[in-house]
């Protein structure tokens, strides 16, 4: 096992509407600005935008108006259905797949994103579909949002931290808790960064 495989396959991880719906309320949200910025280093409109583990969409709305085609990608079948439940627009889907086995044709992608997700997927399978299908002189961005922090109270912050670092750690992902800690400081990507 590579340091970034885990034991446990992510779609196990979100399952049910219950969860799905949830997930959709407090996940964190991809800034806009940071997509501006991503189309400002493409240096043209996107055609296709992929955003990988996308969940129930939260991050994927923030590309609307941004790229011509955008599709929302997870592996959770419930996660997509809350997505194409709560995200209705013409340039929008979402489907199920894993940055793995990216449903895409090859160079036919100007954009790929995941927020929030990356610690999950076996990076160098991710990595290598990245090869496959990004256009030359594409955009690959991997977020990780800081865990909101309450201003006033040191016991909150700290109890929520443990939380996040016992959920993922319970599912054999240890090293993944790292990266997600680091907010992918440590991340070795193959590409040059920007």
């Amino acid at each position: 096992m590579s340091t970034y495989e885990s034991k446990t396959d992510a779609k196990d991880l979100f399952v049910g509407s219950d969860l799905s719906e949830r997930y959709a309320k407090y996940r964190p949200k991809l800034p806009v600005q940071h997509v501006k910025t991503i189309v400002e280093l493409l240096g043209r409109r996107p055609e296709v935008w992929l955003d990988v583990g996308c969940g129930p969409g939260t991050s994927t709305q923030q590309i609307i108006g941004h790229a011509d085609k955008i599709v929302g990608i997870d592996v959770s079948e419930t996660q997509v259905a809350v997505a194409n439940k709560t995200t209705i627009h013409p340039s929008l889907s979402f489907a199920q797949g894993s940055g793995e086995k990216l449903p895409a044709e090859d160079c036919s992608v100007d954009v790929i994103t995941a927020v929030q997700a990356a610690h999950y997927f076996d990076l160098p399978a991710f990595f290598k579909e990245v090869d496959r299908v990004l256009k030359p002189g594409g955009i690959v961005g991997l977020a990780s949002i800081n865990t909101p922090k309450c201003l006033d109270s040191t016991s909150m912050n700290t109890a929520s931290s443990t939380c996040i670092k016992n959920v993922i750690a319970q599912y054999g992902l240890p090293d993944k808790v790292k990266l997600l800690e680091d907010n992918y400081k440590n991340l070795e990507v193959p590409y040059p960064t920007r």
